[in-house]
């Protein structure tokens, strides 16, 4: 969405996500995640170098409560999903599936 500016906003929310499980078949290590909606499914691989290089966010804490005041190393979960795969998992539609339209 254009601001003031005209410049896009990339990021248009974060959501903190418990209990998750990969759509790829392997059993990852935590299941704690903050899901991140993008604008365009083609800022994906541009978000991902950040956060795998590290990005400096106000108010997070470590585990003693104390406010981490350098960059934050964000392990990215099942970013290279296809848009279009993650849609399908996302409107639970399989392959080969009949579609309903609306009128």
């Amino acid at each position: 969405r254009g601001g003031d500016d005209g410049k896009q906003q990339a990021v248009l929310g974060v959501s903190y996500v418990e209990d998750k499980s990969s759509i790829m078949g392997y059993d990852p290590s935590h299941t704690r995640f903050l899901k991140v909606y993008v604008a365009m499914p083609t800022m994906i691989p541009k978000l991902k170098t950040i956060m795998e290089n590290g990005i400096s966010l106000q108010g997070i804490r470590d585990a003693d409560g104390a406010e981490v005041r350098e960059p934050v190393v964000f392990h990215p979960f099942e970013c290279n999903v296809p848009f279009v795969m993650r849609y399908m998992i996302d409107k639970d539609v399989t392959g080969a599936s009949w579609l309903t339209l609306p009128k």
